[in-house]
């Protein structure tokens, strides 16, 4: 069998140009403004890499956006710009001249008429660089009921038919004056080539394969000039989709891939093609069919144009099939062995047998690899839980997810994602693992948190768990401690006295250590200091009831509200002269004190005792008269009695 790829093949210069630039950003995490190029294979490339896919501009904000090669409208450039982005133009060059052709003559007022696909990316940017009142047509009735006010000039979209638009052009030249129509041929010139070099191939050929995605434009249109030349034309995204049936009466293969396609993907499909052997079915061969037919006991396979071969219910799966019409649908590809031929040239189909041999096959990989992967828990046994992957994996418990689950029964029918874990063929064991992806994700997210996360800031978290020594307080996807001393300005013998899990708290973060992991928390940082609220509970000149609490040889500190303690100076315990406070002062004694000083950023207040005592009125012994009195005058008798 001979094999010819077209010349014209594979990335055009604005894709490569565009793959150039997601490749040079592809260690910073980049995104692209829709598909960076229509083929899926390429975009899952770039994924993987760290460049990803979003459609909405919006969404984007504060990141490298790279713009793809199809090209976007001002008013989108407008929104990235506004929301902080970064923005690394990949336009094709030949889909920039078009939009600079466009936006040129609308400035001067001239209606602009568009041939191409209205939903193609391409054309949608156009049209808004005309401010969206280009007309857009794609098919000739449409040129020959077009209704334009002259002049008016034509563009074409760069991937578009070469002879579409010169057909076109002659209808509308049918309708205007040559002068009145100005005609810009913006059809990109390596797109020309393209189609011409597959026109020229699909006459050779007995088959051709054109590579592609599926939403690709200029894809399509070398699909379609195939299917025009009278060939048997197949579109496939990649080798995979290949099915060797198709080959058995091809002596020449042709291969042409669309712009999107990458070189290592039209190597592939080569690799594949030339390695096929058109054989007839025998026992043991592998192949995928299409399920024509679903009944309770057997599935209808179609393995091309050679028969409809039956696969028994008992040879669906590796796993018990009670019902084929849950598990097998009209439509559905699947891949299996034959099992058997019998004389009348039926054929019995396995994909037990299939699967047995590539679900280990694939495990292993996934092993290898730790690939994540998907399936529906399919019951709840002793220790865990059973999944289908295929065949039947066993999650145990442990390895569920980060914390206790009471239940497991309520995961039956959930779709649950996990790495394998650990696998033994011969004792037929496939360990997997929730748990880990958990524990990644989590790791993950800690990263991202602690880079956000400052000294100072305050933050309402959740408590997670109380020890000891402190409490693990969840502060958006990373705990931080709160320790034991920094709960509460009053003393806390355990954290559980007064915290319990699952309350909100708000705290403070005193600091974070990012190669440690660790992150220092306070909740009584966003209290006010018992010091504070004296400001508020205590007023210069109060007198207040009190309780020593300390003696010193210069005074007594005596707490006057809790944990706020005040010094009377030795001075102001009395108005008796004393040498030391314990004279007339003990620990645990009540006193009642008047509030001469606060001053809480000192944390001081000043106390007197003996101001607060009651003070005698001696004005009611005084003599109102001015009464002069000498000694003479005051002893006098005494001195009479001595003469």
């Amino acid at each position: 069998m001979e094999i010819k790829v077209a010349k014209h093949s594979g990335f055009c210069k604005g894709v490569k140009d565009a793959v150039k630039l997601a490749e040079s950003n592809s260690k910073d995490e980049t995104y692209t403004l829709g598909p960076l190029v229509h083929n899926p294979d390429v975009i899952d490339y770039f994924e993987k890499r760290g460049v990803y896919q979003k459609n909405d501009p919006l969404q984007i904000k504060d990141s490298k956006v790279i713009l793809r090669s199809h090209g976007v409208g001002p008013n989108i450039i407008e929104i990235l710009k506004n929301n902080n982005n970064k923005i690394i133009d990949g336009t094709c060059p030949f889909v920039g001249r078009v939009q600079k052709l466009v936006n040129e003559m609308n400035k001067e007022k001239i209606p602009v008429l568009i041939m191409g696909d209205e939903k193609h990316p391409e054309i949608i940017g156009i049209k808004q660089w005309a401010e969206d009142t280009a007309i857009i047509i794609n098919k000739e009735e449409q040129a020959r009921n077009i209704d334009i006010k002259p002049p008016f000039g034509v563009v074409a979209q760069t991937t578009f038919s070469i002879d579409k638009f010169k057909t076109m052009l002659e209808i509308l030249k049918e309708k205007y004056h040559k002068e009145e129509i100005i005609i810009h041929n913006t059809i990109c010139a390596a797109t020309e080539l393209r189609q011409k070099s597959v026109k020229e191939l699909a006459l050779e050929v007995d088959l051709m394969l054109v590579i592609g995605g599926e939403n690709s434009s200029n894809t399509a249109k070398l699909k379609d000039i195939c299917i025009q030349s009278g060939v048997k034309t197949y579109l496939i995204q990649n080798y995979k989709d290949i099915n060797p049936l198709w080959f058995d009466d091809a002596k020449v293969v042709g291969i042409a891939a669309g712009a999107s396609t990458p070189e290592w993907s039209i190597k592939e499909v080569y690799s594949m093609v030339k390695e096929i052997e058109t054989k007839e079915l025998e026992v043991g061969k592998e192949l995928e069919g299409e399920i024509v037919k679903v009944t309770d006991e057997e599935v209808l396979v179609s393995i091309g144009d050679k028969a409809e071969a039956t696969l028994p219910k008992n040879e669906f799966s590796l796993l018990k099939v009670d019902n084929l019409q849950e598990v097998a649908k009209e439509g559905d590809k699947v891949k299996v062995i034959i099992k058997d031929i019998d004389d009348d040239g039926n054929v019995i189909l396995s994909k037990r047998q299939y699967d047995d041999i590539h679900v280990w096959e694939k495990l292993e990989q996934d092993l290898e690899n730790k690939a994540v992967l998907t399936g529906k828990v399919l019951e709840e046994v002793k220790g865990g839980i059973t999944i289908d992957v295929g065949a039947r994996g066993f999650m145990p418990a442990s390895l569920i997810d980060t914390n206790y689950i009471e239940d497991l029964s309520t995961l039956v029918g959930e779709e649950l994602e996990f790495i394998v874990k650990e696998l033994d063929k011969e004792k037929n064991k496939i360990i997997l693992s929730r748990k880990d992806l958990l524990l990644a994700e989590k790791a993950k997210n800690e990263e991202k948190a602690l880079e956000k996360i400052e000294p100072g800031q305050r933050i309402t978290g959740t408590v997670r768990r109380i020890t000891d020594f402190g409490a693990f307080v969840d502060i958006g996807g990373v705990d931080g401690l709160v320790h034991v001393s920094n709960i509460s300005w009053s003393r806390v013998k355990h954290p559980s006295d007064v915290l319990e899990v699952g309350q909100q708290v708000e705290v403070e973060v005193l600091d974070v250590k990012p190669e440690e992991k660790r992150i220092g928390l306070s909740i009584k940082a966003t209290q006010k200091s018992p010091y504070d609220q004296a400001m508020e509970k205590l007023n210069v000149g109060d007198i207040v009831d009190g309780k020593v609490v300390r003696l010193t040889g210069f005074g007594a500190f005596v707490e006057v509200v809790d944990g706020v303690d005040g010094l009377v100076h030795i001075s102001q315990i009395s108005e008796e002269h004393i040498s030391n406070p314990s004279e007339i002062l003990e620990v645990g004694q009540e006193v009642k004190v008047k509030i001469l000083d606060v001053k809480p950023e000192e944390k001081r207040v000043s106390l007197s005792i003996k101001e607060a005592q009651p003070k005698e009125n001696f004005d009611e012994y005084a003599e109102t008269e001015n009464l002069e009195v000498n000694l003479g005058e005051r002893f006098k008798d005494l001195f009479d009695k001595k003469k």
